[in-house]
């Protein structure tokens, strides 16, 4: 599961089992893979060309809730910038 992403939902599913379980290393570890694959316009954990906006739109809550307990300013910006809508 950890090895290689394929789709973004595929992240959503595992930061979210992760988060739920309380591992907040891997949770951590997931944002920030989803934050290095952010596109320009904002949407999170891209490693393929999708033209959809909700798959990555969903790796949001990890990115904000590891920002939070991490205070990595990469998180931070990645949120913001996931939350901006215009």
């Amino acid at each position: 599961m950890l090895a290689m992403q394929r789709a973004t939902w595929e992240q959503r599913v595992a930061a979210q089992a992760f988060l739920e379980l309380g591992d907040d290393k891997m949770v951590y570890l997931l944002a920030k893979d989803a934050a290095i694959h952010q596109s320009s316009d904002g949407r999170l954990g891209l490693v393929q060309q999708d033209p959809g906006s909700t798959d990555p739109a969903a790796n949001g809550e990890p990115v904000l809730y590891a920002s939070r307990i991490s205070c990595d300013s990469e998180l931070i910006e990645a949120g913001k910038k996931r939350l901006i809508i215009c």
